[in-house]
């Protein structure tokens, strides 16, 4: 889970374009957090994982993310 939750970068992605903007970015982790909740309902279904290995799999994940995306906007000057 915790693999399948680095779509979390996908914001990243967007911020390293050219043309940066906020709704891109938006959109980009709208779509992350909804993979990343289909992909999770969908490890307890089919009995691969309990919701607490769901859930902190995503929030370690999180975590990760949050600590380099702000790690990258002081590096930007931001």
């Amino acid at each position: 889970m915790t693999i399948a939750s680095m779509m979390f970068s996908l914001p990243m992605l967007t911020d390293v374009m050219k043309k940066r903007s906020s709704p891109k970015n938006m959109i980009a982790f709208a779509l992350a957090c909804v993979f990343v909740l289909i992909y999770g309902y969908n490890r307890i279904h089919m009995t691969n994982h309990f919701l607490s290995d769901v859930c902190f799999g995503i929030l370690i994940t999180y975590l990760i993310y949050a600590l380099i995306s702000t790690a990258f906007l002081r590096a930007q000057g931001e």
